[in-house]
């Protein structure tokens, strides 16, 4: 329809974050008649209009979702619902922060930090169980302070509901825990006890280097086994493992080695 006489307003429901370099929508692929975008799927809430990508004149809200569907860092931010007021081609957005949404609190803990281990100490002298009970010890402290955080807080709405509770652990240089057996010990006042850990650890420098050149492999028998903790999109092992020079046997060559 003709610019000057509608308020065009387009809604889209796919991806917008960069999860890999095919599996989301640039934000310039739109006609520029448009005057809003309205950006549904991504969950993190970004009602404020913003301008798009590559010089369009539209702008782009994405309300994002009213509940938490998934444990990640996005999720534990500010939930809205968005009231859109239009006249003619004057228009304004508000955002209204819903109360009814469960507490989400997202947080990370790096153990070396936490532990204070600026020392190596030797492998064989080193008490397995003394050390996971002072790594259960330092994640069970961090658990406690959000709590406390959450307790304290003058929102009594805080307070209605079992809270979410989400611990990122950078355990480089150290083992985990059980995390189910960790989790028993907050029944009854988080609503998640068996997730409120994820363990994660920076990959080696040696790893980052080899890249191109050997496979990313967790077992000495050539097949890629990968950390249940560190899953990768398929897409980047495709790139990282894969961009090496490759040839397409011919099908007599193909038997030929087979057989």
């Amino acid at each position: 329809q003709p610019e000057g006489d509608y308020f065009n307003i387009f809604s889209v429901h796919q991806n917008r974050t960069h999860h890999s370099p095919k599996m989301y929508i640039k934000e310039s692929l739109f006609w520029h008649d448009l005057d809003l975008v309205i950006w549904g799927h991504e969950h993190e809430s970004l009602c404020v209009p913003v301008q798009s990508e590559g010089g369009k004149k539209y702008l782009i809200s994405q309300p994002g979702s009213t509940v938490q569907t998934a444990l990640t860092q996005g999720e534990a931010k500010q939930k809205h619902c968005m009231l859109l007021e239009i006249q003619e081609k004057r228009w304004r957005t508000t955002q209204i922060p819903l109360k009814s949404v469960r507490p989400f609190i997202f947080d990370n803990l790096n153990l070396k930090e936490a532990l204070a281990d600026d020392e190596e100490e030797d492998d064989f002298n080193v008490n397995m169980d003394d050390k996971s009970k002072e790594i259960e010890k330092a994640i069970e402290e961090r658990v406690e302070e959000v709590l406390d955080c959450l307790k304290n807080d003058r929102d009594a709405l805080l307070k209605e509901k079992l809270p979410l509770i989400r611990l990122r652990v950078d355990y480089s240089g150290y083992t985990t825990i059980n995390t189910q057996r960790f989790g028993q010990k907050f029944v009854g006042r988080v609503a998640n006890p068996n997730d409120i850990i994820i363990f994660t650890k920076k990959s080696s420098e040696k790893t980052k280097a080899e890249g191109s050149s050997a496979l990313n492999q967790s077992s000495g028998k050539g097949k890629f086994i990968p950390d249940a903790q560190e899953q990768v999109c398929i897409d980047e092992f495709i790139r990282d493992n894969l961009s090496a020079d490759l040839e397409v046997l011919r099908v007599k060559e193909l038997n030929a080695a087979l057989h």
